[in-house]
């Protein structure tokens, strides 16, 4: 039997080797291409599933815990951020890459992904029911409710308020949404990498947790192609802002 488990353990594992190998394939492919933009399109196809699992797992009165929703982390590390965390801090203890100054302003559900966390089915039925153009009353931010954050360079928009009324605009696409936080990832890429299986730290390699999927282990390093291309970083910024 250990044997068994043993074998099929690996076999999994190799699995995810070689997705993660074929998916980022695609990335350096798209990256050569003469539109880089396409990677962000990458992006969306590979966590569209998620946005929407999300969503599901509240209709099945089986929301996600609270705890583990507001953890940025939980999208990439198994553990959410209990073993690391993507906001930094200076020596006097201020956030030195989550900020309230932004490359982008506003993100579409339709063309992005942004992440809502509903955790009360009660209060979702009534947004199912109370919001959105189907039942005259068309999804519109409202800044005292509404908060989303940009994580920078991977155009993700993760929702900290406003949570059910948001899976609406989400399901339905009806409305940008403005962005009120950014939560720069530059220093998280200097720190971390991943190779598919595992988050590890670069200057020696000890792992710092499992991935969550084989699917945001490479919107990660899709995320430090990005960076690491500056050129093409500028084109996408650019026709972004044109975007929306």
């Amino acid at each position: 039997m250990l044997n068994f488990l043993t074998k099929k353990k690996r076999n999994i594992n190799e699995d995810s080797l070689k997705y993660f190998k074929s998916i980022m394939a695609v990335a350096i492919s798209l990256l050569k291409n003469d539109s880089p933009i396409r990677l962000y399109d990458l992006i969306y196809a590979l966590g569209k599933p998620y946005q929407f699992e999300v969503i599901n797992q509240c209709i099945k009165d089986k929301p996600l815990s609270k705890d583990k929703a507001f953890a940025f982390e939980h999208l990439f590390l198994k553990n959410a951020n209990e073993k690391y965390l993507f906001t930094k801090l200076d020596e006097s203890g201020m956030f030195i890459n989550y900020t309230n100054s932004r490359t982008m302003t506003t993100i579409h559900p339709s063309s992005s992904l942004i992440f809502s966390f509903p955790w009360n089915l009660n209060r979702l039925c009534d947004a199912f029911k109370d919001v959105g153009e189907k039942v005259g009353n068309k999804w519109e931010h409202d800044p005292l409710n509404h908060r989303v954050v940009h994580f920078y360079p991977l155009n993700i928009g993760y929702v900290t308020n406003g949570n059910h009324s948001t899976v609406m605009n989400i399901i339905n696409n009806e409305a940008p949404m403005n962005i009120t936080e950014e939560l720069d990832l530059a220093p998280v890429y200097d720190e971390i990498y991943t190779d598919g299986q595992y988050f590890r730290r670069i200057h020696d390699d000890i792992i710092v947790d499992e991935v969550t999927s084989v699917e945001f282990a490479a919107i990660f390093e899709i995320g430090r192609l990005i960076l690491n291309n500056s050129l093409q970083i500028a084109a996408i910024e650019n026709k972004s802002k044109e975007t929306f």
